[in-house]
């Protein structure tokens, strides 16, 4: 029976905060574009409006107070460029923020993946070398006979433990012990 892997409820968590940071990212990559998008209609009416002066000068004289109103209205224009520049600088601050908040998240997942995968990759191991050693045991008459075949390691793990039980060479088992934990 494959062990659990004991990360995986933190792996899960991690899947959990990935999700929701790409869906913050995403919100605030849309935010950034609709503010460059108003910078962009920004600079439209400013040019439009600078053509339509232009036009009104070759074909009428303007008055004063026109004149007044158009450049009025132009520098409303050029100060609400330069806000909404500072408002994009931030969008793509935050976007930024976002951004890196989701590539530590990943490397975190990435690193527990990695480790399911090892453990994955262990419990397999552990469990293939048990089949072998199952198959190589023969059960005669309720005792267990190990194939001649097999490694040293694994004749002294099932046969060394009962001669230490039996007081015959309790050193042996230590050594056993310590080789194999």
């Amino acid at each position: 029976m494959a062990r659990p892997f004991r990360l995986q409820s933190l792996l899960d968590h991690k899947q959990q905060l990935e999700d929701e940071s790409m869906r913050v990212l995403a919100e605030r990559e849309r935010e950034r574009t609709r503010a460059a998008d108003v910078l962009t209609i920004l600079h439209d009416v400013q040019e439009k409006q600078l053509q339509h002066l232009e036009d009104l000068a070759r074909v009428v004289s303007i008055d004063a107070a026109e004149r007044r109103d158009a450049t009025s209205y132009l520098e409303r224009i050029e100060r609400s460029i330069v806000v909404q520049h500072d408002v994009i600088a931030e969008a793509e601050a935050r976007v930024a923020e976002s951004r890196d908040a989701l590539v530590e998240i990943l490397k975190e997942k990435r690193a527990l993946e990695r480790l399911r995968q090892q453990h994955v990759e262990t419990t397999a191991r552990e469990e293939g070398r048990r089949e072998a050693v199952a198959r190589r045991v023969d059960h005669r008459h309720g005792e267990a006979v190990v194939d001649e075949q097999l490694p040293r390691a694994h004749q002294e793990i099932v046969g060394a433990p009962a001669e230490a039980a039996a007081g015959r060479d309790a050193q042996a088992a230590v050594e056993i012990g310590r080789a194999h934990f």
